[in-house]
């Protein structure tokens, strides 16, 4: 992700004064990014986490996304890194394919929403949730006493438990009318892509694998027009719960992963039918396992080992991949040292990132 911004000069003209005129420029922060477009072996991508419906609804999600940019020098983040924090919304994603064929993105992304102060790393781990270390961060003298308000941003990378994964295998052909059920939606193999759940038989069984997994994902145009034909909303946002990386040569295996951590995505059906090459790996996805509830809070005091206060509390529960943003009220005073401190877990193994700003005017 590289940031990057513009100081503009903003054209003024008051009504009935023809004089032209202009105004002191504004910052405008721009985010972009490189990623590969779809989940390939099974790793978590930029796709995965700005694919609409997250959570299975078939309304779009919120489009404002909650970023934290370290800002460091060509080496991993450490607490007390500076960040750049913020709200953003997507400018624009141009897809690609390489020249080995992986899908890829560029993505832009303009400031909205939420304006968050120039912040530090105050707390970078992975390991036990019950063992997250409360880090004590400097934020500097002139932030003692401040009033002017802050915000607290957590994200959570890997979170607690495990979720439930499975796979679709077309290691051979498969024939007209060959059908795979996911979650309730039925997609079936014809010579021809006509019909909403259609998927066109490839070239070959690498192709027709491609093609199926295109259609897992309909609302995006993978491939030329014909591939497939895409499922109605409401059988989009089934499918939406889980992600699906494409297959690759030898195996032309899909995998799915339930996008939650617990035991609800074990009750991800998979059946198939037919006489061709196509299989599964179960009736359902399994080894989902619940995750531990967690507890994120910011605390500051007047001194490293003075009495903390919590000023900001994470609305995260640990058992879902995603960010929060809490704001500190103007009047709330800041103090000068702050830290993180994690509570409620019982062992799991947890990946997070929080971030702190303070105002240092108004």
């Amino acid at each position: 992700m590289a940031p990057a911004h513009a100081f503009k000069e903003n054209a003024v003209m008051p009504f009935g004064v023809g004089i032209a005129q202009s105004a002191v420029g504004i910052f405008e922060p721009k985010l972009t990014i490189d990623s590969y477009l779809n989940d390939t072996q099974n790793a978590q991508t930029i796709f995965n986490m700005l694919s609409l419906a997250q959570g299975g609804s078939a309304a779009p999600v919120d489009i404002e996304y909650l970023i934290a940019a370290g800002l460091g020098q060509n080496a991993p983040m450490v607490v007390g890194d500076a960040c750049w924090l913020g709200g953003f919304t997507i400018g624009t994603i141009k897809p690609a394919i390489d020249v080995q064929g992986v899908l890829t993105m560029n993505g832009v992304f303009a400031p909205r929403g939420r304006q968050t102060p120039p912040g530090r790393c105050i707390a970078k781990y992975t390991g036990a949730d019950n063992a997250v270390p409360s880090t004590i961060f400097d934020h500097g003298a002139n932030s003692a006493g401040l009033a002017f308000g802050g915000g607290f941003m957590t994200h959570i990378l890997t979170p607690t438990g495990t979720a439930a994964t499975g796979s679709i295998t077309v290691p051979t052909q498969p024939v007209a009318n060959d059908t795979v059920v996911i979650n309730g939606v039925t997609f079936t193999f014809k010579a021809s892509a006509t019909v909403a759940g259609d998927v066109k038989i490839g070239a070959t069984a690498l192709a027709s694998a491609m093609n199926l997994a295109a259609s897992l994902y309909g609302s995006v145009t993978y491939l030329a027009a014909g591939n497939y034909v895409a499922v109605t909303a409401a059988n989009q946002a089934l499918l939406n719960v889980a992600t699906y990386s494409l297959p690759t040569g030898g195996s032309n295996t899909i995998t799915i992963t339930y996008k939650t951590t617990g035991t609800g995505g074990n009750a991800f059906t998979l059946t198939r039918s037919g006489t061709g090459g196509l299989t599964v790996s179960g009736a359902t996805l399994i080894g989902g396992v619940a995750g531990d509830a967690l507890t994120i809070a910011l605390q500051t005091a007047t001194t490293s080992g003075g009495s903390y206060t919590t000023r900001a509390t994470s609305s995260q529960n640990g058992q879902v991949v995603g960010a929060d943003y809490q704001a500190i009220p103007v009047g709330t005073i800041i103090d000068e040292f702050a830290k993180v401190v994690v509570t409620g877990g019982a062992g799991q193994q947890v990946s997070l990132f929080c971030a702190f700003g303070a105002y240092y005017s108004q």
